[in-house]
């Protein structure tokens, strides 16, 4: 799959499970999990969704302007030992996913 493709199929999952399941609803594993016998009722509010990009990889730099066109963040969970090489994000890249309001955060071997 085309890296940015790869992209766009990440960001897609998280919106749509935003959309389908809201905050009633738990997803483990991909799939829904029903609620327990007496759910307890979600007050009104908004939809709360995570979208995390795991180990720092350079390709996962194209989120950056899709997130930003949607008022959107993201947790970047980074290995600092491998950044710059060949094939993870830079320092510079970091600082500008950054500076657009997502979170870095580190990430372990």
């Amino acid at each position: 799959m085309h890296k940015q493709n790869r992209v766009y199929v990440i960001l897609a999952t998280a919106l749509i499970l935003m959309l389908t399941f809201g905050n009633s609803t738990m997803v483990s594993a991909g799939k829904p999990t029903p609620p327990g016998p007496t759910p307890t009722p979600v007050p009104p509010g908004p939809t709360v969704v995570t979208i995390g990009f795991d180990d720092g990889y350079a390709d996962q730099y194209l989120a950056r302007d899709i997130l930003a066109a949607h008022g959107m963040q993201a947790t970047f969970f980074v290995n600092t030992g491998v950044v710059g090489d060949s094939v993870h994000m830079t320092w510079e890249q970091l600082s500008g996913l950054y500076a657009n309001g997502n979170e870095i955060t580190g990430h372990s071997p």
